[in-house]
């Protein structure tokens, strides 16, 4: 069995999950309490409640912990792991070593993937959120370079300046 692993940059992961849920009418809180105070609602729920699935904007990004766990059970040989934003800016390069990690010949549309990528809108989480973010994940973040070997410093350092966070 082979696993396909893309990451996206965490903060920018809650930050997206959040406006999901609330444009969804799921969540009504806003991003600074959600991401500090609401994620004590998922402590006062069993781990299989639909909660979980919905207010985890910040617990998904652990990533570094969810590796250690996979690479517990699976080697790894078998597991693929890639950055969101590679498969974004280099869509052919990244598609190639999917297709080689798959042992398979090139996909030939690439060059359409670039075109499907969704919309980015200009909304921003404020500074002081993404600090706290970026403090609450930097342990785990530089845990998950470990372990991962991906490049992924840039995610300690991303701001909402000039739309980093779109």
């Amino acid at each position: 069995m082979r696993f396909i692993l893309i990451f996206r940059d965490p903060i920018k992961r809650a930050w997206s999950h959040w406006r999901m849920e609330t444009s969804r009418g799921r969540d009504n809180v806003p991003f600074e309490y959600a991401v500090r105070e609401g994620r004590r609602r998922l402590s006062e729920v069993a781990i299989n409640h639909p909660a979980r699935r919905t207010f985890s904007y910040v617990e998904r990004g652990f990533y570094g912990k969810q590796i250690c766990n996979l690479f517990r059970i699976f080697d790894r040989e078998n597991v693929l792991l890639l950055r969101s934003d590679d498969l974004r800016r280099e869509p052919i390069a990244t598609l190639a070593s999917i297709a080689s990690f798959l042992r398979v010949g090139p996909f030939t549309f690439g060059d359409e993937i670039a075109g499907a990528i969704g919309h980015q809108d200009h909304a921003q989480p404020d500074d002081t959120d993404v600090d706290y973010l970026r403090g609450l994940y930097r342990e785990d973040i530089e845990l998950f370079t470990k372990v991962s070997k991906l490049k992924v410093d840039d995610w300690l350092t991303s701001g909402t300046q000039d739309g980093a966070l779109s």
